[in-house]
């Protein structure tokens, strides 16, 4: 044995190494889930509101509009806003918390992983669905309704400057999700 070899202590090694993550006590994960089933209760409640008042105003809108292409996409981004209403309000069901240890942490385990796979799986049940409408919207206004009163040049840079402004929200949207959802894997890791 050479002198190097003969302090080498493989556990006291590995017991030495930093700790990934701080232990939590049992209160501090019935804190964080409470907060979680608060912010879930939030959720639901700021997306009826949301899906409300754009039902109202797609609902209006469709009574207004004479071309038959964006009444079609008005009806289709309804039945979409639904869709992702039923989907996120599946996701953010959690029930009462129990009070014990092993559970608790159980429960709270699920929820975040839940809320964490429909984050990443936004694209399916969020995205994707309101795009045949949105298509359907602006190609109606690009072919059968133009602003009266505007060169048609400049009705077809509204409709394409709108087009990117969609776009480049739904792309942000699917970026934030991801990041949210490598936030929750953070917070299941920790547990």
């Amino acid at each position: 044995m050479t002198d190097a070899s003969r302090g080498f202590d493989p556990q006291q090694l590995w017991q030495a190494q930093p700790k990934a993550f701080a232990p939590i006590t049992l209160a501090e994960i019935h804190r964080r889930a409470q907060s979680f089933r608060s912010h879930a209760l939030r959720r639901r409640i700021t997306s009826w509101a949301c899906a409300a008042l754009g039902a109202l105003a797609m609902t209006w809108r469709l009574q207004k509009i004479d071309s038959w292409m964006m009444q079609l996409g008005v009806v289709l981004l309804l039945l979409a806003v639904l869709f992702a209403l039923w989907r996120w309000q599946a996701v953010n069901a959690i029930g009462p918390l129990p009070d014990e240890g092993e559970a608790l942490v159980a429960a709270y385990r699920s929820n975040l992983v839940r809320l964490r796979d429909a984050r990443r799986t936004i694209a399916l049940w969020f995205i994707v669905p309101p795009l045949p409408g949105m298509a359907l919207l602006l190609l109606g206004r690009w072919t059968q309704r133009h602003t009266p009163g505007l060169p048609i040049a400049l009705d077809h840079f509204i409709v394409v400057l709108v087009t990117t402004i969609v776009g480049l929200s739904l792309a942000f949207s699917y970026v934030w999700n991801q990041r949210e959802a490598d936030r929750l894997q953070r917070k299941i890791d920790e547990l």
